[in-house]
């Protein structure tokens, strides 16, 4: 089930398209103020809308006006008239692959987050060792009052590293995706 919204001409579809989000654009070449092609163009140019999967859905049928489309950036390009089933099959294939792009790079950067966290983190029981090796250089005797610090700073150091190899061993199971219809 898709909710639709339609708009008549480029300008009023930027617009629309800017304030709404939609989750895929069907766009025609032929509208009046601004063809599909600019307006295309402009969603593309635009952060906000750039990631928004564009299927041309037009009469155009020649190769030349097929291949400017996705120079542009569309995804898609389906000429009219179309088939009811084809057009919904694609539509879906191209949501699907939006919503695993979503979701891998949304995991992708959780992940930069957590291995940076990780990281900080490590550099403190090493940190601590570093020291107290340094102390010890003056004064041999220093490593046995510090012993046990060292030791905790080692374990720390493993465990967080344990953590990482962790990690790195559910990256290698599949990703489960799920689509919500909202």
């Amino acid at each position: 089930l898709y909710n639709i919204a339609i708009e008549e001409n480029g300008l009023n579809a930027i617009e629309f398209t800017k304030k709404t989000l939609p989750d895929l654009i069907l766009l025609d070449i032929m509208m009046p103020e601004l063809d599909g092609f600019e307006t295309c163009k402009r969603l593309k140019e635009s952060a906000l809308t750039q990631k928004i999967p564009i299927i041309f859905l037009t009469a155009k049928t020649e190769t030349d006006e097929i291949v400017k489309g996705f120079k542009l950036g569309a995804v898609d390009y389906i000429t009219k008239p179309f088939q009811a089933d084809e057009l919904l099959v694609r539509v879906k294939t191209h949501l699907d692959l939006k919503f695993s792009k979503e979701a891998l790079e949304e995991s992708i950067q959780k992940e930069k987050e957590l291995l940076h966290i990780l990281c900080h983190d490590l550099v403190n029981p090493f940190s601590q060792i570093y020291s107290v090796l340094g102390m010890t250089e003056d004064d041999p005797t220093v490593y046995g009052e510090f012993r046990d610090l060292l030791l905790i700073s080692v374990k720390n150091g493993l465990d967080i590293i344990k953590l990482i190899r962790q990690m790195e061993t559910l990256k290698e199971k599949p990703l489960e995706i799920k689509k919500v219809n909202i």
